[in-house]
């Protein structure tokens, strides 16, 4: 990515999981904080890797990871096509990670997602 980021083009680029519906919204909470900075929130689920090329900065955020009764991953970031393999296709890219959850009703994984986010990042 460019170090020199044009006022026309977003630098920060937003991907969100949801299973309620939460993590969208605080995605959307973030693209307002951060005005033209950043572009339009936008699924983990309908993104590629290719996608988070063009920004200077990527937030990902997360639901809890498991917030169904059943094993059932919220995180589709397990999706990804071409998977993250290779993790200096993001070499230079600043991330931050941020999560939504339920820790009353699960206090075993709450925010499970950021965890696994971070070392998937690191």
């Amino acid at each position: 990515s460019s170090s020199s980021s044009s006022s026309s083009s977003p630098s920060v680029g937003i991907f969100y999981a949801t299973g309620t519906g939460n993590t969208k919204r605080v995605a959307n909470s973030l693209k307002v904080h951060f005005g033209t900075l950043a572009d339009e929130p936008q699924p983990i689920s309908a993104s590629n890797a290719r996608d988070f090329e063009p920004y200077d900065a990527i937030i990902f955020g997360a639901p809890s990871y498991l917030w169904e009764k059943h094993r059932v991953s919220a995180l589709d970031y397990d999706t990804i096509e071409p998977p993250f393999e290779n993790l200096r296709d993001l070499e230079g890219t600043k991330v931050a990670v941020f999560g939504v959850g339920d820790q009353s009703e699960y206090p075993k994984n709450f925010c499970d997602a950021v965890g696994i986010l971070h070392e998937h990042f690191s």
